[in-house]
This record gives C-alpha cells, structure tokens and sequence, in this order.
C-alpha cells in the first residue's frame, strides 16, 4: 500500500512539475525549448556501449562514473540496468539511493539547473537525443534501450539481486 501511495504522490509531483516547465509541445514547436521537464521526468537508461564513451568524456574511470553517477535500475522482468541519477538520490553518506526510494524527484544529475544544458551533451545517451517532447509529449519510454539479462554484470561483476536496495 505505501508503494501505491507513493507512486500516485509521485504521480501528482509529475502533474505539477508540468505546469511548471514550459514544454516544447505546450508552446507547439518542434524543437527543443529546454525547459528541463524530460531530464526532471526521469533520467536515461544508458545502453552498455555508452557508459565508456560518457566515461571518457568526464575523464573518469567507468567505475567511478558508475560509483559517482549511475544507479541500478530493473524492469519488470526482473533484468537490471544503469541509468543516470538524479540529484535527489544522494544519501547522507553519499551513495545513490534506488529511485523507487526517492520516486524520482529532481533533474538529472547531468542536467544544469543555471544554464538548462546538458553537462554531457556531446555524449548524451540515446535516449535523450530521441525524447522530443513535442511529438510524445515529453514522455521519455526507456523498453528501446532494454539490456540484456547478464549486462549488469560487465559493468557491476559483484551485483547481486540484493544490492538493490543499496543502489
């Protein structure tokens, strides 16, 4: 009952933050306003072959992007993932928290609340160079940037199902 609670909170926040961002389809342009509202929506599900690339980018090791970054996520079939962490997902003693834990709220970690850009916009996942908001109303479907059921193991060799609750 409390997950169910939590979501239609959620679900209320993503109503209000709505009315707040001015979206590209609200302002009927084809093109991106940045408003912020799909980096504050939900973060991107990174594919594999982007991690080493946003790596390199930051000068980082994949670990310590993964370690400073990234969280794990899973479907509903149960298969894990990394996308980008939200600035909310940060705990007290500086590890990602799981999104189902924070529902989700804030921008994207890479996502620059000063200048509404993206910090790795030259390198930016998949998934956020085809959001346009303005054709599926800002609704980001990560199903197309699905992993496989062993990726999470390239990139994170020791997961076990129970470090999700530590992500």
């Amino acid at each position: 009952m409390i997950g169910i609670l939590k979501q239609m909170d959620y679900s209320e926040y993503l109503r209000q933050q709505r009315r707040l961002h001015q979206r590209a389809c609200d302002l009927h342009v084809k093109h991106c306003v940045q408003c912020g509202f799909c980096c504050m929506q939900r973060p991107c599900v990174l594919l594999p072959k982007e991690i080493k690339p946003i790596a390199d980018f930051l000068r980082l090791s994949i670990k310590e992007l993964i370690n400073t970054y990234l969280v794990v996520d899973k479907y509903n079939d149960s298969s894990h993932f990394l996308m980008v962490a939200k600035e909310t997902q940060m705990d007290l003693v500086g590890q990602f928290v799981s999104w189902e834990r924070t529902y989700d709220e804030g921008y994207c970690c890479f996502f620059n609340k000063e200048t509404h850009n993206c910090k790795i916009y030259p390198v930016r996942p998949k998934e956020a160079r085809d959001s346009k908001c303005w054709m599926d109303n800002g609704h980001i479907i990560g199903s197309g940037y699905k992993w496989q059921k062993d990726d999470i193991y390239k990139f994170v060799p020791n997961f076990t199902e129970d470090d999700d609750e530590d992500y």
